[in-house]
């Protein structure tokens, strides 16, 4: 008993810091769950690293209008976070000379130096430059209609309508390349450049619009980090209070709930020492792990009561090593059906369904192990069976009581 206890506490502070951390590093990136040898994981790593098309952040507003000097400031404005040379292309041509010509366009000085420092501040975040490059329509139109191409500036627009440019002509956008280290820090990284942009152009957050693969990432990774933290104490408490209703007990419930959420931070600080990130699979592992145990518990706890029931003249002592002969054996069958189960899932070639059933099958059995370590002794501090065992010792005396008497008037008769 002793020893499971301070296996139990000793346990909580790696869970609790290890859960922190696989949380924060939540990341949901469904093309990296294909292992790098599949052919195909092949061809697209070769198809981004030569385009990085799947990673490219749209960004426009209101006043992005081709020729509006915002439009440049704001290019200029994401310099500091930019992999230089920005802009894949042939040494020489027009556009380089354009980029050592370039100057930002005259800005209110206070609005300028807030968006600067919330750039400089967001580079000083990043160990490496996370943008390959930021180009708007204009930069994209520049190219088109420069030499060696040459093309009508009418024509150029309409081959960049509906892409880069609306339908309208005018309107157009900020185009962003995110490197690996952007697309890793995608959920610090694109707030914080709305939020620069919001001061530059003096309009509300809101008005900025961001599409794009890395900002759809940022956006479900942040709704499960909310939902994690939202919904992960109130199902917990419920779970207690349903283990209560049904045990009786405070102690055997805190045991059992105590065991459960240290067996979730067990399962996440295990996926986060793997390397790999919490993701949309993933975060279904915790709660999984979390059922399972509190389902466990309950049922050990069960054969207490029911030895408790049928033995009302046992001391808590014997009617606890009762429970564990009876229910041990059950629970070590259920719970190694549930391994082979999950383990099953190590054949899948998704690294965060492999990753799911590796982890998920060890949490299961040492979490089953806690329980049967610190069971016992919660069940000798007890006094959930005790309003049971009245009710059946008070059972036990009126049947024999009354046995008894029909017994003497049947004598006298």
């Amino acid at each position: 008993m002793w020893f499971g206890l301070c296996l139990l506490l000793l346990l909580v502070g790696p869970a609790a810091v290890g859960s922190h951390l696989a949380i924060q590093g939540l990341h949901n990136r469904p093309a990296h769950w294909i292992p790098p040898s599949d052919p195909v994981r092949r061809e697209f790593d070769d198809f981004t690293r030569r385009f990085s098309v799947p990673e490219v952040v749209y960004v426009s507003w209101p006043g992005a209008r081709l020729g509006a000097p915002q439009l440049s400031a704001a290019t200029e404005l994401l310099r500091p976070l930019v992999v230089e040379p920005a802009l894949p292309r042939r040494p020489g041509d027009a556009m380089d000379v354009a980029d050592q010509d370039r100057t930002p366009p005259p800005l209110d000085l206070v609005r300028s130096s807030t968006a600067s420092q919330l750039i400089l501040e967001l580079a000083d975040a990043f160990d490496a430059p996370p943008i390959y490059w930021a180009r708007s329509g204009d930069d994209f139109l520049e190219t088109m209609t420069s030499p060696p191409s040459e093309l009508p500036r009418a024509a150029s627009i309409k081959r960049l309508s509906g892409s880069l440019i609306g339908p309208d002509g005018e309107q157009t956008c900020l185009l962003i390349s995110l490197t690996e280290s952007g697309i890793d820090g995608r959920r610090l990284l694109l707030p914080t450049i709305r939020e620069a942009l919001a001061a530059l152009l003096q309009i509300e957050p809101d008005e900025i619009a961001m599409v794009g693969g890395p900002q759809d990432g940022a956006v479900i990774d942040e709704a499960s980090i909310r939902t994690i933290r939202t919904f992960s104490p109130p199902s917990a408490i419920l779970a207690a209070l349903i283990c209560l209703f049904c045990l009786r007990s405070i102690v055997l419930t805190l045991v059992i709930t105590v065991v459960a959420v240290v067996g979730e931070g067990l399962v996440m600080t295990a996926v986060h020492l793997t390397g790999t990130p919490m993701n949309a699979v993933l975060i279904v592992l915790p709660p999984l792990v979390f059922v399972l145990t509190v389902s466990s518990g309950i049922h050990l706890s069960n054969y207490f009561l029911d030895a408790v029931r049928e033995f009302p003249r046992a001391t808590v002592a014997q009617a606890a090593a009762i429970a564990m002969r009876a229910g041990t054996v059950p629970c070590l069958m259920a719970t190694s059906t549930t391994v082979i189960g999950l383990g099953s899932l190590i054949l899948v070639q998704l690294q965060p369904i492999r990753i799911f059933g590796i982890v998920a099958s060890l949490g299961v059995a040492f979490t089953l192990l806690l329980l049967l370590l610190v069971l016992p002794g919660a069940m000798l501090f007890s006094r959930g069976g005790d309003p049971l065992r009245a009710n059946v010792a008070r059972g036990v005396e009126e049947t024999e009581y009354w046995l008894s008497r029909r017994i003497r008037l049947a004598l006298r008769q």
